[in-house]
């Protein structure tokens, strides 16, 4: 049984084919993405976590996924299971306008980022920041965003530990997301940099959750 408050959960374990069915609904995320010409699929390996398949994002690649059906989102927990092959800029998985989970440029090096937009205060972006240190290169980890609505709180996960915290934010929901999930860069096409923001290494897990988990909720480690 998935969790009730899951709100979409791809497994991109299928080693073959374009689309990756959502285990949280009927949908599913198709590969590719057609809002800019650069953008290229993603390949199979068969060397992802445990063995099993995984997508391999070159830098020039990404996932698309329909918008979640939820209306109004308050607390949000995203969760992501990679393999960082090169240390750059990269976008783990992202949605225009509500949040993303990135390696980020920071003024003294790369960032390991979870930034959120809630609707009500749109302007004023909040984000848990680390040195991109916390990611291992070159093996798997966990990687999880938590946002709590009625405090504001962002939280950032590697492997179940805290790695980074922001409690300055102002709180506030996500009403009505109708765009559409980025996973292995941004989905803002040529004009946003998608491609210099592509992820280069494996994604093999992607999980949505309309609660603020707490570790013992993520991804389980094996």
């Amino acid at each position: 049984m998935l969790p009730a408050e899951d709100l979409a959960h791809w497994k991109l374990e299928e080693g073959s084919g374009q689309v990756v069915r959502n285990l949280a609904g009927d949908d599913e995320a198709v590969l590719g993405f057609d809002a800019t010409e650069e953008a290229q699929d993603p390949q199979w390996t068969a060397q992802g976590w445990q063995g099993r398949p995984a997508l391999y994002f070159d830098g020039a690649s990404l996932v698309s996924a329909p918008p979640l059906k939820a209306r109004v989102i308050e607390d949000l927990t995203v969760e992501c299971r990679a393999y960082l092959d090169k240390g750059k800029i990269g976008t783990l998985v992202r949605m225009n306008g509500m949040f993303c989970l990135d390696v980020f440029p920071g003024k003294e090096g790369l960032l390991l980022r979870f930034v959120v937009w809630p609707r009500e205060v749109p302007d004023k972006p909040v984000s848990a920041e680390a040195p991109i240190a916390v990611l291992p290169l070159k093996e798997w980890a966990r990687i999880a965003g938590v946002y709590e609505q009625a405090s504001g709180k962002v939280t950032l996960y590697v492997d179940g530990k805290e790695v980074a915290r922001n409690e300055a934010g102002a709180g506030g929901v996500f009403t009505d997301p109708r765009m559409s999930v980025a996973i292995g860069a941004s989905s803002g096409g040529a004009a946003e940099g998608s491609l210099a923001r592509g992820w280069v290494g494996m994604i093999s897990e992607v999980r949505l959750s309309g609660a603020a988990l707490a570790p013992a909720g993520f991804l389980p480690e094996q």
